[in-house]
């Protein structure tokens, strides 16, 4: 598994040795009825762990495969917490990839958010409370991106429930389902219905926004703080242009921008080069702004 800090050099052995045990489990799908199930579920868990590695260290279009391929083998395993999960991360991945028009991903992103969802609600399925508050947190974001604000509403509020009856052995390794993140989503979700006031106020109960480097309030991976930093930054940008505030701006894009190199994550650097466009297109003249883009190199 990852290390807590989660540094590049963990994620890329980690990857390295997951994908040794792919072979295997391949060969026991295709030959063992008897444990093809239980074969198709571990493949679907070491999609998913790789989707995640690969978000960051290889690109968008290989942690959609990924995804895609842990829905596959999640249908086949039949077990009804890793297909909601693998569902749950592909409706994330859906939500990127430039190669599908926006609103064609924005609708494949809730259609799949929907179906993760649907998986875990059938009668006599039981999954853990963490897992139903990751799957509706994420419905509500793709709701929000979507245009549907009451639906946002309702899901937020069911995610927290959730979230709530959730116990301490309940944790799901490399997948960070805890509350900053919870909270994360739910900003985000505001941030897409067009609130960046609320967004913003949200994601500063997890980071001191004020502060040089925006350190975390609460306990969160590095990768956690990271995609928050990023948020908070387009969040802030995206604010009515009475309450843009460039100082704070710039301080969050640095804090972001430092600990994506840091974690080498070429998603987040790219992030922070979108963001950079950005300030540079309402700050045009300001030499300060103009400075920063020595920091992208």
């Amino acid at each position: 598994m990852l290390s807590e800090d989660g540094w590049p050099e963990d994620m890329v052995f980690a990857s390295e040795k997951l994908h040794a045990y792919l072979s295997i489990l391949q060969s026991i799908v295709d030959i063992s009825p008897q444990f093809r199930k239980q074969a198709a579920t571990l493949i679907s868990q070491i999609y998913q762990l790789q989707q995640r590695l690969s978000y960051h260290l290889q690109s968008i279009k290989q942690a959609r495969e990924y995804s895609e391929k842990a829905v596959l083998y999640g249908k086949e395993g039949q077990d009804p917490t890793t297909l909601t999960m693998a569902l749950r991360e592909l409706a994330s991945v859906y939500e990127w990839p430039q190669d599908i028009p926006l609103q064609k991903r924005r609708k494949l992103a809730l259609l799949t958010a929907q179906e993760a969802v649907y998986t875990m609600s059938q009668p006599g399925v039981v999954v853990p409370a963490l897992v139903r508050s990751w799957a509706l947190i994420g419905l509500a974001k793709f709701q929000a991106l979507n245009g549907q604000k009451q639906e946002v509403i309702r899901s937020v509020r069911e995610a927290q429930e959730a979230f709530a009856q959730a116990t301490p052995d309940e944790d799901m390794p490399g997948f960070h389902l805890d509350h900053a993140n919870l909270v994360r989503q739910e900003a985000i979700a505001r941030a897409y219905t067009g609130a960046q006031d609320e967004a913003l106020s949200l994601f500063a109960q997890l980071i001191d926004i004020e502060s040089e480097h925006a350190p975390m309030r609460e306990k969160m991976s590095p990768r956690t703080h990271m995609g928050l930093l990023s948020e908070v930054t387009f969040a802030s940008l995206k604010l009515p242009s009475q309450q843009k505030d460039k100082e704070l701006s710039i301080r969050l894009w640095q804090a972001e921008l430092e600990i994506a190199k840091k974690l080498k994550s070429e998603t987040y650097l790219n992030e922070a080069y979108i963001a950079y466009r950005v300030m540079e297109s309402l700050w045009p003249d300001d030499p300060i702004v103009c400075d920063l883009r020595d920091l992208l190199v």
